[in-house]
């Protein structure tokens, strides 16, 4: 079964290009991996620009599905792409998370790692 999220880079206009992740999209997964693989902008750009992804690193172009079907999406806000149980934003020099689709709070996912939200 996979825990799925959304990764995102907001632009100092508030608007964010985004992507799917498939699994592993909790906290000590894909949380953990960000920060320890992902943690420069130019990082997260390059990461957002591969599309929709089953994990980092392993986009889903690779596996034959076409680019329109992958490609990053847009939103004007980071609460617009809330859609999964884990959200993902790189934002101010780093990333923050959004855990669960009932929570409004963003916070970074170097202190919800700290604080065992895992």
């Amino acid at each position: 079964m996979a825990t799925r999220g959304n990764i995102g880079y907001m632009d100092y206009d508030g608007n964010v290009k985004y992507i799917y992740n498939h699994f592993d999209s909790y906290i000590d997964g894909l949380g953990r991996e960000l920060i320890e693989n992902y943690n420069s902008e130019l990082k997260a750009l390059r990461l957002i620009h591969d599309g929709d992804c089953r994990f980092p690193g392993e986009p889903f172009i690779e596996s034959g599905d076409a680019w329109e079907d992958v490609c990053p999406q847009y939103a004007n806000e980071p609460n617009d792409i809330r859609h999964h149980e884990y959200t993902y934003i790189w934002h101010d020099g780093e990333w923050w998370v959004v855990p669960g689709k009932m929570s409004t709070q963003w916070i970074p996912v170097k202190d919800a790692i700290k604080r065992g939200d895992v």
